[in-house]
């Protein structure tokens, strides 16, 4: 029995040193919202946008307390004036996203945007085994990369429950508002809740003035995978019985590829690759066409 394995690691870390000014930026877009962000300091291409802080599930999510303990109401979206909006059914809810408010100004506006996931792995690997035993030969090829994450474009878009594209499983576990007691009705904030707490799938709304899909880190995933890529066994005929045909030799073996991959990704297939080759692109999964798993059967002749 004759075993080789060779395992090799890669690590690539990049840093923006200079743009036309301090405060240049560089972004990409999907669909009209920025999805990455490169500025002086930082890797390039981050993912950037809101940050998720839960769920308005009753109506005490809908209060704090300061720093000398009084209550005062949580950040929410303004509206054209830069006034918070209203509660109520139809402007903010029970069942809407809470974003977290990260300037302390107590309104939810653009300047709450962050870095929210960084796209490049902290390392890439891969192993490769080739046993041969006798007339018999094994390869398998694995490899994978830890540390990334992954920007789910295609979740975002269908997993929006009042969407015509909301198609996904995770749509039916929406919010779903309930009553403590039918007589004081739906439109009473002390009377009603989120019936499946735990949720971030939010309520069915004709409104969404609390853009419950923008683009935040919800839809940013562990990237992270292992895959085995190619597993092939092989047997080559005694040279003795190949000969009387005039053969030198033959070879014959099954090949597998894409055989099985691990990962906590929900998408398709976590090796997303770069949209469009653009290096500040990477990562978003927009529908990429998942890697195919194939079977292949063969022979290998000399003459």
């Amino acid at each position: 029995l004759l075993w080789k394995s060779g395992f090799v690691v890669s690590m690539n870390r990049n840093k923006i040193m200079k743009l036309n000014s301090e405060s240049a930026v560089i972004d990409r877009s999907v669909g009209g919202s920025i999805v990455t962000r490169s500025v002086v300091g930082s890797p390039a291409g981050l993912f950037y946008g809101y940050v998720v802080d839960g769920m308005f599930n009753t109506e005490a999510d809908f209060y704090t307390q300061d720093a000398e303990g009084n209550v005062i109401p949580v950040a929410r979206p303004v509206d054209q004036n830069g006034n918070l909006r209203p509660i109520s059914r139809d402007n903010i809810w029970i069942g809407d996203i809470k974003w977290k408010d990260l300037n302390g100004d107590g309104k939810i506006t653009e300047d709450d945007r962050t870095f929210i996931g960084n796209p490049t792995p902290k390392f890439e690997f891969s192993i490769n085994n080739t046993l041969t035993y006798k007339n018999f030969d094994l390869n398998v090829f694995i490899g994978g990369v830890y540390g990334n994450e992954i920007y789910n474009q295609l979740a975002r878009d269908l997993e929006a429950p009042m969407s015509n594209m909301g198609l996904l499983k995770t749509v039916s576990n929406f919010a779903q508002i309930a009553m403590y007691d039918p007589a004081l009705g739906e439109n009473n904030i002390k009377n009603v809740y989120v019936a499946n707490p735990g949720t971030l799938v939010p309520r069915v709304s004709t409104a969404n003035v609390n853009s419950n899909n923008r683009l935040s880190d919800r839809f940013v995933e562990d990237g992270s995978y292992l895959r085995i890529r190619n597993i092939s066994l092989g047997y080559k005929l005694p040279e003795n019985l190949v000969k009387r045909a005039h053969i030198q030799s033959m070879r014959v073996y099954v090949n597998l590829q894409n055989i099985y991959t691990l990962t906590n990704y929900s998408g398709y297939d976590p090796e997303i690759g770069s949209r469009g080759q653009d290096a500040l692109f990477s990562s978003i999964d927009y529908g990429r066409y998942p890697s195919p798993r194939i079977y292949t059967l063969g022979l290998n002749f000399n003459f």
